[in-house]
Parts: structure tokens; C-alpha cells; sequence
């Protein structure tokens, strides 16, 4: 049941940290996202359909990847307390890859 515990703990402690991230970003720049949803539908009413798209990615892409350097800052942080942490998540990623492919 705790096989990979350590892989576990890398990957929602990314996705719990990140999601405090990101609302608090959002809370942040609660003034800005008025500005920037006019400036997409001005975007879209001028018909310039792919530059609105190439800013609605960066942002999404934004939000998408952080978990992941979230994930990523944390094993590195436990390896600092656990050595060898980092390359047991490593081994854990690999074997759960091989099974599902």
C-alpha cells in the first residue's frame, strides 16, 4: 500500500502547494484580471483569434507547469533531509511507468 509513498508525497505536495499558489495569485492580481479580460475581448473583437490564443496558453501554461516546479522544489528540499530521496522518487516514477506502458 505505502510502495510509493515517497512518489506520493512529491506529487501532491506540488499539486496542494501549487493550488495555494495560485489562488493567492489570483487574489493578487484580482485589479489586473478586469484589465486583462478586457484586453482578450478587444483581442477577439479586432478578430486577432491567434494572438488571443498565444495569451490564453501563456497563461494556462503558467498554471499548468507550476505544480510540476512545485513538485520539483520539494524533492529536492527532502533530499536535503532524506539523501538519496530524490533518486527513490526517480526509481518509483520509472517502475510506474513501465507498469502502465
Amino acid at each position: 500500500m505505502f510502495a510509493n509513498l515517497q512518489l506520493y508525497v512529491a506529487l501532491m505536495g506540488g499539486v496542494v502547494i501549487s493550488i495555494f499558489l495560485i489562488v493567492g495569485e489570483l487574489v493578487f492580481l484580482r485589479t489586473k484580471v478586469k484589465a486583462v479580460r478586457l484586453r482578450w475581448k478587444e483581442l477577439s473583437r479586432q478578430g486577432r483569434r491567434i494572438r488571443l490564443a498565444l495569451e490564453v496558453m501563456g497563461v494556462s501554461g503558467i498554471f499548468l507547469v507550476q505544480p510540476f516546479i512545485t513538485g520539483y522544489v520539494i524533492v529536492r528540499t527532502l533530499d536535503q533531509f532524506t539523501p538519496g530521496f530524490s533518486r527513490d522518487v526517480v526509481d518509483e516514477f520509472h517502475q510506474n511507468m513501465n507498469k502502465t506502458l
